[in-house]
């Protein structure tokens, strides 16, 4: 009997997904279409896989506190694992994968789109291509803590900033080409501050489109430097990143317009690019120990 051909998965689309193991995803972020990533929170059984090829790079972390007894075929070689909580494993892109596990368990996956690594290495080094390293089972801290910052994105039920996106999917690239590519790539470590006028038209735009959800990219583009070193660069000009210093605007703006008794809250957290009203009370609250409404209220 012939052996079955692998499987083509296209990692980005669930119905494809669903071809290699049983469940659908408790939470994933493919409604909210984030730049180069989608992030998925699954309880599965038992199972086997067949052999199969990925179209993104996958990342799974085992979240459940129980270890699970795994056999895992990567690229041709094979490997008995333990699959602990907070370990993880990297599958490639287009490479040959298969897996068995003995009981169920909860996984955090990350896929990564091969072109959205390539941006970050052509924008950060002189590399066209990125190739990384199949990893078997075993811990990586930074991975771990950004995977769960997006589980918890998404269970906070609100459509996340891009900035903030940005931000973990750039780190996660970053670390991925710095760690597992198959040869070392530096992408420096750039000290020092945004040239003055650069940092000032990031800063102009950012107050000026306050109301929209902006990007790492846009802010990037304007400063005419990749995200990574922007991002870092920006951190070190204002001492907040990014996503910070657009949420502190966004806070101080609400302060100013609360001010305004005839102008309703309803109005407000939409002029502030807020998804919602309960959103904008949230980080509002956050921010500043009280609400926005008890705010208005004591300065009456």
């Amino acid at each position: 009997m012939p052996e079955q051909q692998p499987v083509i998965v296209r990692t980005n689309q669930l119905s494809s997904v669903s071809q290699v193991v049983p469940n659908q995803p408790f939470l994933t972020s493919s409604p909210f279409k984030w730049d180069g990533m989608i992030m998925r929170y699954a309880w599965q059984p038992a199972w086997e896989t067949p052999k199969h090829y990925n179209t993104q790079h996958l990342i799974l972390i085992h979240y459940s506190q129980d270890s699970i007894n795994s056999e895992r075929q990567l690229d041709g070689l094979r490997q008995d694992e333990q699959f602990s909580h907070g370990d993880m494993v990297l599958v490639p892109a287009n490479i040959l994968h298969k897996a068995c596990w003995n009981r169920g368990g909860e996984t955090i996956s990350i896929a990564l789109a091969p072109t959205h690594l390539a941006q970050l290495a052509h924008e950060s080094i002189d590399s066209d291509r990125i190739e990384l390293l199949p990893q078997f089972a075993h811990p990586d801290r930074l991975i771990y803590s950004i995977g769960v910052a997006l589980k918890e994105e998404l269970e906070a039920g609100e459509a996340s900033s891009r900035l903030y996106i940005d931000a973990l999917t750039t780190a996660l690239a970053a670390h991925l080409i710095r760690r597992y590519a198959t040869r070392h790539h530096d992408l420096g470590d750039y000290t020092g501050r945004l040239p003055k006028l650069k940092l000032q038209s990031v800063l102009d735009y950012i107050h000026a489109y306050l109301d929209l959800d902006l990007s790492v990219g846009e802010l990037a583009a304007i400063a005419q430097m990749s995200r990574y070193h922007f991002s870092r660069l920006f951190k070190q000009s204002t001492g907040l990143s990014p996503h910070q210093y657009v949420l502190q605007c966004r806070i101080e703006k609400a302060k100013q317009l609360l001010q305004e008794p005839e102008l309703p809250i309803t109005e407000i957290y939409q002029l502030l690019g807020f998804q919602s009203q309960s959103h904008f009370t949230k980080v509002f609250h956050k921010h500043t120990g009280i609400t926005p409404k008890a705010y208005r209220g004591n300065r009456k």
